[in-house]
C-alpha cells in the first residue's frame, strides 16, 4: 500500500500544488483525467520481480481550493488484477506565496477475492496532510497519514528536494526537474507470542491442566521503514502534463517484523489532461 499511495499519486499532488504556486493569477475550477504506468520493480540481487502496473483516475479541483479525487489501479501481480479503488476529498490552499497546505481524505475500496475468505485488508481509511515549502529552487515537504481501519497505523514523511524549472523551453510551457530524498517513519502493529505465565510454577500448572503456554497479542512498534529517492520530470503543454519519474526505496522492517532490508526500484510514466470549467 505504501508505495502505490506514496508514489505515483504523491508526484501528482506536487505537481497539483506546483501549479499553483507558479500561478500568476489564482487557478480556475478544472477537470483533470490522467492515466498512469509503472514498471520493473526490481529487488535485490536475484530476488529481483518484473511487474507493471496501471493506474487511472479523475479529478475535480475546485477555485476554492476543494477537490473531489477517484483513482483505480491494476497491477499483473494480483489476483483479481484490478484490485482498488481509491475515493478522496481535500483541501488545497497557499497560506503564504512560499507555502501550500493540503488535507485529504481516502477511502480504499478493496476488489473482494472470489474464494478467498482469508485476504485482510486492515486499513481502510486514511487522513492525509502535506506541508510543501518552497524556497527559491528549495522544496521541503513533511506529509503525515494515519490509515485505519481494523488496525490504526501512522506514517510521518519528511522530504527535502529542487525545483528546477524552466518556462517557455523547446516549444513546452514549462519543465521541471524536481529531485527529492526522503524517508518514512512510522508505526505498524505485529502480533507476537507472550508467555501466559511469569513463574515457574505458573508454567507447570498451565501445563498440567493442558492450557496453553503463550497467547497472540498486539503490539505497535515504531521506526523509520524507508527511505526515499525521486527522480521526477513533469512537462507542462497546453493543457497536458507528462510526468516520468523513477524512484528507488530502501525499505526497512520494522523490530519484531522480522523483514529484511531490500531495496526497490521502478520507473512510471503518466499523463495528465485539464479542462478549464
Amino acid at each position: 500500500m505504501d508505495s502505490i499511495l506514496n508514489s505515483a499519486d504523491s508526484l501528482s499532488i506536487l505537481d497539483l500544488i506546483d501549479s499553483v504556486l507558479l500561478a500568476t493569477e489564482p487557478l480556475g475550477s478544472q477537470l483533470a483525467v490522467r492515466v498512469g504506468y509503472n514498471n520493473n520493480i526490481v529487488g535485490n540481487g536475484s530476488s529481483s520481480v518484473r511487474q507493471f502496473g496501471l493506474n487511472a483516475g479523475a479529478s475535480y479541483y475546485h477555485k476554492t481550493g476543494a477537490y473531489l479525487d477517484v483513482s483505480g489501479y491494476y497491477t499483473n501481480q494480483y489476483e483479481p488484477a484490478y484490485y482498488l479503488t481509491i475515493g478522496a476529498i481535500g483541501y488545497l490552499t497557499s497560506i503564504k506565496k512560499y507555502w501550500s497546505l493540503l488535507v485529504e481524505y481516502d477511502h480504499y475500496f478493496y476488489t473482494p477475492v472470489k474464494g478467498d475468505e482469508d485476504v485482510y485488508t486492515p486499513y481502510t481509511n486514511n487522513i492525509y496532510l502535506s506541508n510543501y515549502f518552497k524556497v527559491k529552487k528549495f522544496v521541503f515537504r513533511f506529509d503525515y497519514n494515519f490509515y485505519f481501519g481494523e488496525l490504526l497505523s501512522h506514517r510521518l514523511a519528511p522530504s527535502v528536494g529542487l525545483n528546477l524549472t524552466k518556462k517557455k523551453w523547446l516549444g513546452v510551457d514549462r519543465i521541471s526537474f524536481l529531485p527529492t530524498v526522503g524517508l518514512w517513519y512510522g508505526s505498524e502493529t505485529i502480533q507476537e507470542y507472550v508467555p501466559n505465565y511469569t513463574t515457574r510454577l505458573q508454567r507447570a500448572m498451565l501445563l498440567a491442566q493442558r492450557k496453553p503456554l503463550f497467547s497472540l497479542k498486539d503490539r505497535t512498534v515504531w521506526g523509520i521503514m524507508n527511505y526515499v529517492v525521486s527522480i521526477p520530470v513533469s512537462v507542462m503543454y497546453k493543457d497536458w502534463s507528462l510526468m516520468a519519474s523513477y524512484n528507488l526505496n530502501f525499505q526497512k522492517g520494522l523490530p519484531g517484523e522480522g523483514v529484511e532490508t531490500y531495496r526497490t526500484g521502478y520507473a512510471g510514466l503518466s499523463i495528465t489532461r485539464y479542462f478549464d470549467l
